[in-house]
């Protein structure tokens, strides 16, 4: 779905552990150069190939893999996309040990599940995605993109967390750092937040940005007129 100018919002469904799962990429265009923001989760790139196909791009046509975060369902496709495209990948610094496997996710670290869980998920991390980023991205800095995107770290989902800003049409890309559930807009999902008090800071720090719309991860679109939601939960709605 097209936002704006360069902004198109992918929707890829696709199941889980057993669950149906919708999850929204989002393509960023400024003439040939062209950022896939986050990645779906391990084993759908088919499906995400399918949706960027639709914006009328190939997986091939693309130069950068930004994401946001660790989690699985951001860089479960990322190495599949590098080695069709050639694309860099871009990330906050604090995220790449967990992404290049240096470290454990953090929210598959062994001291945090239960045997049962474990066991579940160590197919999973025996084969989970690794990829080189190439680029680190840091708070404030400004990409030359849709008129101008402003990286913003959001810790607190994840430790180096980052959620962009679309300064000319005032839309805000939030990662996982908020969701939409029941078309309300809402801060991080608490079970999958390690650091509560940290992400509603962030919260925060995008209240005061004062986007008109908001592009979720899990929920997609949240919009016009977000920002005033937004001041909403960062006083504690």
């Amino acid at each position: 779905m097209r936002i704006a100018e360069g902004v198109e919002v992918l929707s890829v469904d696709g199941v889980w552990r057993g669950n149906p799962m919708r999850v929204h990429p989002v393509l960023l265009r400024e003439g040939d150069q062209i950022v896939l923001v986050d990645t779906a989760f391990p084993g759908q790139v088919e499906a995400l190939r399918q949706a960027i196909r639709a914006c009328g791009v190939e997986i091939s046509q693309i130069r950068t893999v930004l994401l946001t975060h660790q989690d699985l369902d951001h860089i479960g496709n990322a190495p599949a996309l590098v080695r069709e495209s050639g694309a860099e990948v871009w990330a906050h610094p604090e995220e790449v040990p967990y992404i290049e496997g240096a470290r454990t996710l953090l929210k598959f670290d062994p001291a945090r599940l239960s045997p049962e869980q474990r066991e579940a998920l160590d197919p999973v991390l025996r084969d989970r995605p690794r990829v080189k980023v190439t680029r680190y991205l840091v708070d404030g800095e400004r990409l030359p993109l849709c008129g101008g995107v402003r990286v913003v770290h959001t810790p607190g989902h994840t430790p180096g967390h980052l959620s962009l800003f679309l300064e000319l049409p005032r839309i805000l890309i939030s990662g996982d750092a908020l969701v939409v559930t029941d078309g309300q807009l809402r801060g991080p999902i608490p079970e999958f937040t390690p650091d509560r008090a940290t992400a509603m800071a962030s919260v925060r720090k995008l209240a005061d940005l004062e986007p008109d719309v908001v592009v979720c991860y899990h929920g997609g679109v949240y919009g016009p007129g977000a920002a005033r939601r937004l001041r909403e939960l960062a006083v504690g709605d």
